[in-house]
């Protein structure tokens, strides 16, 4: 019989408990270390510094939080490629579990990857109603009033370049080129500038300089416009300081004011409608320079940013008007841009559309805007459309977008949609539905004119062009009938 010995039994177990111990150790010093590294990650994505914090989310284990964080991270930088990836695993792991506000973001993040059927699911979940992005593409091939052809610009920078506006002769931008500046901890990137360049024939952009530093600060500044004599500018700054609002740190953005008096941009203010509590950007002047229109999520927004106007008189400022909802929607409506003839076109994420921002067009009607109506598939792609300018009298202008992964500057040129309108059917007698070859037909307008006439052939078919939205009367007639 073997025999145990006590001695070799009291070793092996006490290298079991010592085993076990280190076990209990390492699993410890993981989980510590997974969750020093996660609250390191959630400190870095609430203060926005997204780059950062996805790097670090995508070492440690894809709890809930962390997929919907990481996700988040990559569509606010528009990685929509990341952004879904990891949108599909929260959507598969925790389905019941997002939030509404969640739901948009993948929704829009499955449009940008050119995945319409996921995405109208998910969109329908959110809005509880059925949506088709293809159908309302078709759609809009039918009733848009033009066609655009696009050319990207050769900004002679692959960086991020947005928000081109006429600037006399000249043109001017806003741009992350400037590799002397910071670094913005949302997106990695040098903070914005502005630029004025020279616009050639070839779609280049020539003579590129930066206004001078009374403009450009350590900040972020874009999207300027002029007043008609080019004397005076308004532009978008961010705040060099962040103040607490809903227990988040941030830096809003203000719409400042400066005069170009000789040869040198001065008196340099914020407007009076700016704020430390809330954002005021995009700012764009009318065709007289006596309104400027603007975005801003001040209190009363409907939305996350709503356009607003103020008027100008005798250089005073109007309080801010909200264009309402017929405009504004729980979501963003920002970047507007005014025509010659009062029309309004911003880009919007609230109203029905390709995928991110598209750009939308508002008719003015006794004062007021009318619904708006996106302007197709020939200008709008399935990621974020913005900056949308308009020369009328030529047909031509400027268009800012992401769809080639950064924001990229366009232009375009606009031509008429030439769209058919075609009334058409067959020659019958009412009772007996023999058809009746050799029948004359008559077109008629509302007043009783005569439009058109035709006689029909064997198979007694009539077809009439007309104009849309009219009232017409047809009459069919036989010689001895």
């Amino acid at each position: 019989m073997d025999m145990i010995n006590p001695r070799g039994f009291s070793k092996e177990t006490t290298m079991k408990k010592i085993c076990f111990t280190i076990l209990i150790l390492t699993v410890t010093l993981l989980s510590y270390g997974q969750n020093a590294k996660q609250k390191k990650a959630d400190k870095l994505f609430a203060n926005k510094a997204y780059v950062e914090a996805a790097a670090l989310y995508e070492t440690i284990e894809k709890s809930n939080s962390v997929l919907q964080n990481l996700a988040d991270a990559y569509y606010y930088n528009f990685d929509m490629v990341k952004a879904k990836t990891y949108y599909d695993q929260l959507y598969a792991k925790y389905p019941d579990s997002l939030k509404p506000e969640v739901l948009f973001r993948y929704a829009h993040a499955l449009k940008a990857n050119q995945d319409y059927k996921n995405g109208d699911n998910i969109m329908s979940r959110y809005l509880g109603r059925d949506v088709d992005t293809k159908k309302l593409i078709e759609t809009l091939q039918d009733i848009v009033s033009y066609n655009y052809e696009l050319k990207m610009l050769d900004a002679k920078s692959s960086v991020d370049n947005f928000g081109m506006n006429y600037f006399g002769d000249k043109v001017v931008f806003a741009s992350v080129r400037n590799n002397e500046q910071d670094t913005y901890k949302w997106n990695d990137k040098p903070y914005l500038d502005l630029y004025e360049a020279v616009l050639t024939e070839n779609n280049s952009l020539e003579n590129i300089k930066p206004f001078p530093e009374e403009i450009n600060t350590d900040s972020h500044e874009s999207n300027a416009t002029f007043t008609a004599d080019g004397k005076t500018m308004y532009f978008s700054r961010t705040s060099d300081k962040r103040v607490k609002i809903d227990d988040q740190k941030v830096a809003t953005v203000k719409i400042y004011k400066a005069e170009y008096i000789d040869s040198k941009w001065t008196n340099i203010e914020v407007l009076p409608f700016s704020s430390e509590l809330f954002s005021t950007q995009h700012p764009v002047l009318n065709k007289d320079n006596t309104r400027l229109y603007f975005s801003s999520n001040m209190p009363g927004a409907l939305g996350s940013f709503d356009i607003y106007y103020v008027d100008i008189v005798n250089g005073a400022y109007s309080d801010p008007i909200n264009l309402g909802s017929a405009i504004n929607t729980i979501h963003r409506e920002q970047f507007p841009f005014v025509g010659d003839d009062g029309t309004l076109y911003f880009s919007s994420d609230g109203h029905e559309g390709l995928g991110g921002l598209d750009v939308f067009k508002s008719s003015l009607v006794e004062g007021t805007y009318g619904a708006p109506q996106n302007l197709g598939n020939t200008l709008n792609s399935s990621m974020d459309d913005f900056s949308y300018v308009l020369n009328e009298s030529t047909n031509t202008g400027f268009l800012s977008s992401n769809r080639s992964a950064v924001d990229q500057l366009y232009t375009f040129t606009r031509t008429e949609n030439i769209r058919t309108y075609i009334v058409e059917g067959s020659v019958r007698d009412k009772n007996t539905k023999e058809l009746l070859p050799n029948s004359l037909v008559t077109l008629y307008n509302a007043d009783g004119e005569v439009i058109a006439q035709m006689t029909v052939g064997d198979e007694a078919q009539y077809s009439f062009e007309i104009e849309p939205n009219s009232t017409y009367q047809i009459e069919g007639s036989k010689e001895f009938y």
